[in-house]
């Protein structure tokens, strides 16, 4: 589910990208254009120094378009990661909604950070409890070294989500932490798309 959520929000990540980066690529066509516009009317074949005032021109123009999209990117960037953010979350609210196995999912992906513990507390919302405590026994085959597991009611937890308590620690796998997960590999990604972008169009 949260791979899922991750796979859609990524994708309006992309998207965003490429279109900004359509129109730089548009946006320098132009400019292109408009230098071999300005290099015939400056007489471009007479003399160097002709031909060193349109090129300047040009880059002037290329420079100013790459700084354009370099600040609309900026700006645009925490919204369109925001609104991938939206995407996911609605992703996992419905399949939080409409299949209770998805706690136990959760609950088995926190275990495997949690391999060495012997004893350990699940807190969970109380809509999830049940089915929670129904799979004790795979928790504890699948996770070595475990021993005991005391299951919590916790109203601050959203359903869907966990966290688990040892004594050196805790592993926070609830909802809105998944989400924040996501949000800030999402940033990194768009940083990273937009490092690769100025680096394609330089």
């Amino acid at each position: 589910i949260i791979d899922r959520a991750k796979v859609e929000a990524a994708r309006i990540i992309k998207e965003a990208e490429n279109q900004a980066k359509t129109k730089l690529e548009e946006t320098k066509r132009l400019a292109e254009d408009e230098g071999r516009r300005v290099g015939q009317e400056a007489g471009y074949e007479e003399g160097r120094e002709e031909r060193m005032q349109v090129l300047k021109k040009i880059e002037g123009i290329l420079n100013s378009a790459k700084e354009r999209h370099d600040e609309i990117l900026k700006s645009a960037e925490l919204e369109i990661v925001d609104l991938a953010v939206l995407v996911a979350e609605k992703i996992i609210r419905q399949e939080v909604k409409g299949d209770r196995g998805v706690v136990v999912a959760t609950v088995k992906d926190a275990l495997k950070r949690l391999m060495g513990k012997e004893e350990i507390t699940i807190r969970i919302n109380m809509e999830d409890l049940e089915i929670v405590k129904a799979h004790k026994d795979e928790f504890l085959s699948q996770t070595k070294g475990l021993r005991m597991i005391t299951f919590k009611e916790d109203s601050s937890i959203e359903r869907g989500g966990c966290r688990i308590e040892t004594d050196f620690g805790s592993v926070d796998a609830t909802i809105s932490t998944q989400l924040e997960e996501i949000r800030d590999g999402l940033l990194q990604t768009a940083k990273e798309g937009e490092r690769r972008g100025d680096a394609d169009l330089s």
